[in-house]
């Protein structure tokens, strides 16, 4: 099962490093500025190297980083620029693992075969409504569809995603696992988080 956690930018420094020590078995998607804890990225730009105050992936590379996101709903990107940046990471074997908002969109990006097609509905992003429950067919359909154009792409659900049984219920659909964030980021307790990802 694939656990990916992503930390957003509610945690940094001590906090981040405190919640890191809580973690096992979940792949962990920092800021850039915290990729000494976490090796998988929120993001990068595809820039030139004439280029000021972006994350470039030969940056998030150079200390250690294993992938990245892109896409996620709050940091969208033109189909062109994203198609391009995979490109650039599969390059530089970096892992990508990206998001799509919609069905018709995840099927596309999956036609790019990035390592990971993960499909959230933003209406349900931070709400504590999990699609895998809230929204099965959705999901049933998103696995059905993807796997017309590829079966090499890893499946993943996100939003709302925030007890056992939802992650539970992601697999039984088809996902290979789940991207979530507050239920871990807020969690007071390493008990807690096992609770949910343990």
């Amino acid at each position: 099962m694939i656990i990916i956690i992503n930390t957003k930018n509610y945690v940094y420094g001590k906090d981040l490093e405190k919640l890191m020590s809580n973690i096992t078995n979940a792949m962990v998607a920092v800021p850039a500025t915290e990729l000494k804890l976490g090796r998988l990225a929120q993001h990068v730009d595809l820039v030139d190297k004439q280029s000021t105050g972006y994350i470039t992936p030969e940056a998030i590379k150079s200390v250690g980083a294993y992938g990245t996101l892109l896409n996620h709903s709050e940091h969208k990107l033109e189909f062109d620029v994203l198609k391009k940046t995979i490109v650039k990471c599969k390059k530089l074997r970096l892992a990508t693992i990206v998001c799509g908002s919609t069905i018709e969109e995840c099927v596309k990006i999956a036609k790019l075969e990035p390592d990971i097609v993960a499909y959230e509905d933003p209406k349900l992003i931070g709400k504590g409504r999990a699609i895998s429950i809230a929204d099965p067919a959705s999901v049933q359909n998103f696995v059905k569809e993807v796997r017309k154009v590829t079966r090499r792409v890893k499946l993943l659900c996100g939003a709302g995603i925030s007890t056992k049984r939802d992650i539970q219920k992601a697999k039984e659909l088809g996902c290979h696992g789940v991207l979530l964030s507050s239920a871990i980021v807020k969690a007071k307790t390493k008990a807690k988080i096992d609770e949910i990802i343990g």
